[in-house]
């Protein structure tokens, strides 16, 4: 009895196992590519049950199954193929495949093949907030891309490459990151561009006034077209409103700074203004004078502090004035006028003041007085 229940249990096992089988069918290519699914074919003979698994197993780089991935599974009772997937991060170039069954359980043949898989990394999708459209893009890619890949973006008219610095980029823009193994496996990464728009402070200006002109917006003469409200700041660097008046305000450099939104950095112009003191030849003004009080010095006569070193103009050409002395003697009587002009620096202009005498005969003509000549 004992030698015939060996023998019924070694005729089970025969039963069970010698007539199933499963091979792998050849691969095309025997580079694989992770994360891209993979065919796997296979030959399975004998009898299958019905809710059988058929389980495609992948070793380790070495060609050891001591720890099989799992990389695709199928139900069936017969021959067939199955999609399979191999994880990101696989690469070697001894890997095995082999196919299981779970009803009746069975572990196949392995392929006859040693399998390559390569795993490009082209690093993890990022965003990245620019200013003025342009920045460059690595930086922005997450993981550890490959080195070597090609960037590119796409727009209305084709697909473009670049190295790694983009210009001109918009909000919505997508850029690619593409890199390919030696085997022909891709693997790509996006970058999403928020752009923002840089401050525009204009353009530096140079500006001369004159201290009697009328107070100056001073944004409104900056270049550039400059964006509105941004801050001025005295050549000392106190805040200044945006209004320069030339008669309080001193000569210098002022600053126009419009804030950016990060990660646009702050816009500065700036306003060079140069103040020229206005001329002055004083204010009108008239005098009596007696032809018996010889001649007149004209420029004590004017009022309100003129500066000196102005022209003198004789108004009713009398002949009779030199310089700022005007030979009374010399005229009959009655009035006559004469203007004093001193000239102005640039933007400031001639600045004129009128003396008007007023010549009448004396009852005591003193004699004449000067270097004029009487008649």
């Amino acid at each position: 009895m004992q030698r015939r229940s060996i023998f019924i249990a070694f005729s089970f096992f025969g039963a069970t196992m010698g007539f199933a089988q499963i091979t792998v069918d050849p691969f095309a290519s025997i580079t694989m590519c992770t994360v891209v699914p993979v065919d796997v074919t296979f030959t399975a003979v004998g009898v299958f049950d019905p809710g059988n698994d058929f389980t495609v197993e992948l070793s380790d780089g070495t060609g050891s199954f001591t720890a099989p991935v799992v990389i695709g599974t199928q139900t069936g009772t017969t021959s067939g193929t199955i999609s399979c997937v191999i994880p990101m991060g696989t690469t070697g170039v001894a890997f095995q495949v082999r196919v299981n069954s779970t009803s009746p359980v069975l572990v196949g043949d392995v392929n006859a093949q040693a399998l390559t898989i390569e795993d490009p990394d082209a690093g993890t999708d990022g965003f990245a907030t620019i200013c003025a459209g342009n920045f460059y893009a690595a930086p922005f890619l997450g993981g550890t891309p490959d080195p070597g890949g090609m960037w590119s973006i796409s727009t209305g008219t084709g697909v473009w490459a670049f190295a790694d610095s983009f210009s001109g980029m918009m909000s919505g823009d997508v850029v690619q990151y593409a890199v390919t193994s030696a085997g022909g496996c891709t693997a790509s990464a996006f970058i999403t561009v928020s752009s923002v728009i840089p401050p525009n402070a204009g353009l530096s200006t140079t500006l001369t006034l004159c201290s009697t002109d009328a107070p100056i917006n001073m944004w409104s003469v900056l270049n550039g077209a400059p964006d509105p409200g941004g801050v001025w700041t005295t050549p000392a660097g106190n805040p200044h409103p945006n209004t320069f008046d030339p008669i309080v305000d001193a000569s210098g450099v002022y600053s126009y700074v419009v804030p950016g939104i990060a990660p646009c950095a702050n816009a500065v112009a700036s306003l060079s203004i140069s103040v020229n003191a206005a001329s002055n030849a004083g204010t009108d003004a008239s005098l009596n004078w007696c032809t018996s009080n010889g001649v007149l010095d004209l420029f004590p006569q004017l009022g309100g502090g003129p500066m000196a070193g102005g022209i003198w103009t004789d108004d009713d050409a009398t002949g009779q004035l030199a310089g700022s002395m005007f030979n009374a003697p010399g005229v009959a009587p009655g009035a006559y006028s004469f203007t004093y002009s001193v000239n102005g620096v640039l933007p400031c202009t001639v600045a004129t003041a009128t003396l008007t005498v007023t010549v009448a005969a004396c009852l005591v003509a003193p004699p004449p007085q000067g270097n004029f000549a009487t008649e």
